[in-house]
């Protein structure tokens, strides 16, 4: 006689969300290339640069942000 273990349902918290979860890691890979792309753009004021950098760390962190969601596969909740 073999036993069989059936799934819980009632602890499975991540059914359906594999869009999201792809939609997240594609814009997080976006806002990653986006951040060093957008130093291709010239500039020669100072203020300019730094206003780039700053925008480019938010970018990055941003992607690197959404890409851990995308694949830990969104917020835990603990109940």
């Amino acid at each position: 006689m073999t036993m069989v273990a059936f799934p819980d349902h009632k602890h499975m918290d991540g059914q359906g969300e594999g869009p999201r979860r792809a939609v997240a890691g594609c814009i997080g890979a976006g806002l990653c290339m986006a951040g060093p792309g957008l130093w291709l753009v010239p500039s020669a004021d100072p203020l300019t640069q730094l206003v780039k950098l700053s925008v480019s760390v938010i970018l990055i962190g941003g992607g690197a942000y959404l890409l851990h969601v995308g694949r830990a596969g969104g917020v835990r909740r603990r109940d």
